[in-house]
C-alpha cells in the first residue's frame, strides 16, 4: 500500500504539477507523509448520498509523475544490493544511487521491508538509516556489512543444562 493523494484544482485553473505539491507538502509534513502519486480530478467522484465514491477514483500510477532521467548506476556492491532491493520493495524498474527512497513512493511499512531484506542479505541497518539517508549511496556508505547468517543449520540445537526460570515463571510457580 502505498499513499496517493487526489485533487481538483481550482476553477478555471491549471493543476499544479506532482512536483510542486510534493514540494509544499514536504514543507509541512515529514518525508514518509507525503503522498507518492498525485491525481488530479475534475471534480470528486460522490456517490448518491452525496459522500465520496473511493470505489470511483481511478488507480494512481506512481510513476507516471517522475521525470525521465537516466538513473546513476550502482558503483559498489553494497550499492548493488540495497538498489536491488529497493527496485523489489518499490516495484520500481531501476534505482539509481541518487533516487530519494520516499520520492520513490517509500514509506515508513515499507522501509521496515528494505531493512528485513537487507539483513538477510547481509547488511547491519535500521529503519532510522533509511530515514536519515535516504539515497541508495548515502545508506550504502552508511551502512555496515555484518556476516552472513549461518542458513546451513536444519533445526534446533541441543540445548543440555539447567535454565533459570524467568520473572514470570517465578511468579507463576
Amino acid at each position: 500500500a502505498r499513499l496517493a493523494a487526489y485533487h481538483v484544482p481550482a476553477p478555471g485553473g491549471e493543476p499544479p504539477a506532482a512536483g510542486e505539491l510534493r514540494a509544499a507538502l514536504g514543507r509541512t509534513l515529514p518525508g514518509h507523509m507525503v503522498p507518492a502519486a498525485f491525481v488530479a480530478l475534475d471534480a470528486m467522484p460522490l456517490s448518491t448520498s452525496g459522500k465520496l465514491d473511493r470505489r470511483a477514483l481511478p488507480a494512481p500510477r506512481f510513476d507516471a509523475d517522475r521525470p525521465e532521467r537516466e538513473a546513476t548506476a550502482p558503483r559498489t556492491g553494497t550499492e548493488r544490493e540495497l538498489a536491488r532491493i529497493w527496485a523489489e520493495v518499490l516495484g520500481a524498474r531501476a534505482v539509481g544511487v541518487d533516487d530519494n527512497f520516499f520520492e520513490l513512493g517509500g514509506d515508513s511499512i515499507l522501509s521496515i521491508q528494505i531493512v528485513s531484506r537487507a539483513r538477510r542479505a547481509g547488511l547491519a541497518l535500521t529503519s532510522r538509516d533509511v530515514f536519515l539517508h535516504q539515497t541508495v549511496a548515502e545508506l550504502a556508505a552508511a551502512v555496515t556489512p555484518r556476516d552472513a547468517p549461518d542458513v546451513t543449520h536444519q533445526g534446533p540445537a541441543d540445548v543440555a543444562g539447567p535454565a533459570p526460570l524467568t520473572p514470570i515463571q517465578h511468579w507463576f510457580f
